[in-house]
C-alpha cells in the first residue's frame, strides 16, 4: 500500500459526515455544505467515496471494484491507494 494512503484502524475507510455526494449535470460532486468546499470526482472516486462507509476494509473495497469491472482489475489496484490518499488530503474521508 502507499505510504499516503489513509492508515485508519483495521484499514477500514470511512467518509467524512461532512461531505455529500451529488450529481449535476453529469457531473458528480462532493460538496462540503459546512466550509463549501466542492470537489470534482470521476465515476470511479465517486465509487470508491462510497465504498468508504466504516464497514468494508481497503482490502474488500479492491475485491468489489475488481468484481465490478474485471477488465480493469490490474489497473484498479494499481489506482486505489491514490484515490484514497487524495480523498483524505481533502477531507473527505475520516
Amino acid at each position: 500500500m502507499n505510504p499516503d494512503t489513509p492508515h485508519l484502524p483495521g484499514n477500514i475507510p470511512t467518509r467524512s459526515d461532512d461531505f455529500v455526494l451529488e450529481e449535476l449535470d453529469g457531473d458528480l460532486l462532493l460538496f462540503n455544505p459546512q466550509n463549501g468546499r466542492l470537489l470534482e470526482l470521476n465515476s470511479t472516486a465517486a465509487l470508491v467515496w462510497q465504498l468508504c462507509d466504516g464497514a468494508r476494509t481497503l482490502s474488500e473495497i479492491e475485491t468489489l471494484l475488481a468484481e465490478l469491472y474485471p477488465d480493469a482489475a490490474p489497473a484498479i489496484a494499481a489506482d486505489l491507494p491514490n484515490i484514497l490518499s487524495n480523498l483524505k488530503q481533502l477531507g473527505a474521508l475520516t
